[in-house]
């Protein structure tokens, strides 16, 4: 996912915490169709793809947000933000801080590179 410039006039305050969301809900809807599908696989007498993982705080937040979903208790948007902000507030081990920070960080250079003349629009030819 790509951030999406401003919009005419947009400042920064309205704009970055609209893009950070957005890669948060990202990084949140994948940790929740990873729930999906590894409950998807043991249904059908498959292994647990998540074994690896079991004291990842991510993973472990998945499965039971996503145990939220299926009961009912939680829609999945809402679940999408919930994994979203459990996983912007990992450590970032490269670059120190959290995910969130990082995020913070890169809006804050796309936003430099879109008022600096750098950003011609999306490449041509894709969707």
């Amino acid at each position: 996912m790509t951030l999406a410039p401003p919009e005419p006039g947009e400042t920064l305050e309205t704009w970055k915490p609209r893009q950070v969301r957005k890669l948060l809900n990202r990084d949140g809807t994948a940790h929740l169709e990873g729930a999906r599908t590894r409950r998807e696989i043991m249904d059908n007498g498959g292994p647990d793809i998540d074994s690896g993982y079991a004291d990842n705080k991510v993973v472990q937040s998945a499965q039971r947000v996503f145990n939220n979903v299926t009961e009912g208790s939680t829609t999945w948007n809402d679940a999408v933000q919930e994994l979203g902000d459990i996983y912007g507030a990992q450590p970032n081990a490269v670059l120190g801080g959290d995910m969130r920070g990082y995020y913070d960080k890169l809006a804050n250079g796309a936003w430099s590179s879109f008022h600096k003349g750098r950003w011609h629009g999306p490449p041509s030819g894709g969707s």
